[in-house]
């Protein structure tokens, strides 16, 4: 039985307009071993779980005590007392717990997270090439038709998260997530992005995106996606071309 996986999300959209040999490798090849999380994914996801589902921390996690020594037998028994939850040092708790107060002490970003879910699932079928599609909203308000996303930076100002939209897709994710929900049956009438600063102050700032950036967006994901249905439908993932590439130097070099 094929076991891979069927549907496909805003990351793996962004590795497949890489190659889908590289989507092939990271998200369907039974052999390969999932690649593990990197500190900075582990502590986002840290950030995530203390401003949105606060009450689960506890069950997830354990925090490692300053004065714990790894080379002592005190640290495999602290490892066996936390079996199945994510280790976090002091430190990173600390930083996390400023940026939880942070966005709550923020009076319209904590207004925003009540009455909502965390972290659904959602499931559509694109109607153009019948892909199935998996969206994770951070949090989503029904009955206002609200999707909020936090956003961990070094910089929340306009000019710097700016930079920050267009170098990680976040436009993508707006337009994809608006798109999906929608053909699931889900209203949508505001996309909102909560970044918060990973140092003190922990600064804090809520963007929406203007729409001719959302369907830059939408533009940016339907091209990998409508390849993405023909190379389940063929069961093909080329890589790069074969054929030699003349090559310039990048335009700022010039």
């Amino acid at each position: 039985m094929d076991k891979r996986q069927n549907y496909i999300g805003k990351t793996g959209l962004m590795v497949f307009a890489r190659s889908p040999a590289h989507y092939y490798a990271e998200f369907l090849d039974p052999e390969r071993e999932r690649t593990p999380s990197t500190p900075t994914q582990l502590f986002g996801t840290l950030v995530h779980s203390l401003i949105l589902e606060p009450d689960t921390f506890e069950a997830r996690y354990a925090i490692v005590p300053e004065e714990m020594n790894k080379r002592k037998k005190e640290w495999e028994i602290f490892q066996n007392e936390h079996v199945g939850k994510t280790l976090v040092s002091g430190e990173d708790y600390k930083r996390a717990k400023g940026m939880q107060a942070a966005v709550y002490r923020n009076k319209n970003a904590a207004a925003l997270l009540k009455n909502g879910v965390a972290e659904k699932d959602i499931f559509a079928h694109d109607p153009e090439t019948g892909s199935l599609i998996k969206i994770r909203p951070d949090y989503y308000i029904r009955n206002a038709g609200i999707i909020l996303d936090i956003k961990t930076t070094i910089d929340a100002r306009p000019e710097a998260f700016q930079r920050d939209v267009y170098k990680f897709k976040y436009h993508v994710q707006d337009a994809l997530y608006r798109d999906v929900a929608d053909w699931a049956g889900y209203l949508v009438e505001k996309f909102i992005f909560i970044a918060v600063e990973k140092e003190p102050p922990y600064g804090v700032a809520l963007y929406e995106l203007q729409p001719t950036a959302i369907e830059m967006g939408r533009n940016t994901y339907r091209e990998p996606l409508n390849r993405y249905a023909e190379c389940v439908k063929n069961d093909m993932w080329e890589c790069y071309p074969e054929a030699c590439t003349l090559l310039s130097l990048p335009a700022w070099a010039k």
